[in-house]
């Protein structure tokens, strides 16, 4: 099924949305916990680690019958809106911090996931859920995509977490990693925002993102002890999937 997201000027398709989470993400977490087993796969597409790519990129290039450049944002969404991945290659979030593309250039990519997935009520991103990418070595599938999706009571004790320590701060706030479950050696980094952030080019500035490519974003209100309605963006080196979301949906 195919749409057009008028607002942000993205083109949008739906694949396989009848395929079981787990057959999509059976992965996601647990490979390369002690080591690095990245594949490039755009060289190896029949990787287990490529199901993304092949239901996203390849499908898609050979419907139209050729490649798609970043500039006319294309997004292909799996799992009925729960994933958003790019239709081109594109690994990750490394692919910004090594210098391969340029953060704004990708910043819309996180717009088109937060406008599917979490309660699928039509409402995309809000208050209860997360948007959630997970960092090199330590995800499941090396073709870039966006979880949006309902928090587990964990996920949502570290939402209340962020509420309370980080709406009012001003600037990138440290946060501890009892609070953010991750278990790193690399300190974790958050901020508000007033307004849904320019992601990438948001952590990019932060001067924090060079080792820190789990990135997480969280609707917050003022309902819940923020002093206005807003955005968190949190950075951690960890995959915090398991934590923060329930089971089924992982």
């Amino acid at each position: 099924m195919r749409g057009t997201a008028r607002s942000l000027g993205l083109q949008h398709a739906e694949v396989g949305v009848n395929s079981s989470h787990h057959e999509l993400e059976r992965t996601e977490g647990l490979t390369n916990a002690a080591s690095c087993n990245f594949v490039y796969c755009a060289h190896h597409s029949h990787d287990r680690r490529c199901e993304h790519y092949r239901k996203c990129v390849q499908s898609r290039r050979r419907r139209r019958g050729r490649d798609v450049i970043p500039r006319h944002k294309y997004y292909c969404s799996l799992f009925h809106g729960y994933l958003t991945d790019p239709t081109v290659k594109f690994t990750g979030s490394e692919e910004i911090q090594e210098g391969w593309h340029r953060a704004e250039d990708w910043d819309w990519m996180w717009s088109a996931a937060k406008k599917g997935g979490c309660m699928l009520d039509g409402q995309g991103l809000q208050l209860g859920c997360a948007l959630l990418c997970n960092p090199k070595c330590k995800r499941g599938q090396d073709q870039f995509h966006i979880h949006n999706k309902p928090l587990s009571p964990d996920g949502q004790t570290l939402q209340a977490y962020l509420h309370e320590n980080v709406c009012s701060g001003v600037g990138w706030l440290q946060i501890p990693s009892y609070a953010s479950y991750c278990r790193s050696r690399t300190k974790n980094y958050a901020k508000f925002f007033h307004h849904f952030p320019a992601v990438f080019s948001s952590v990019e500035d932060s001067g924090y993102f060079r080792d820190r490519g789990g990135i997480t974003v969280w609707p917050v209100s003022q309902n819940f002890g923020c002093h206005q309605r807003g955005y968190v963006l949190m950075l951690s080196n960890c995959n915090i999937e398991k934590d923060i979301f329930p089971e089924r949906l992982r």
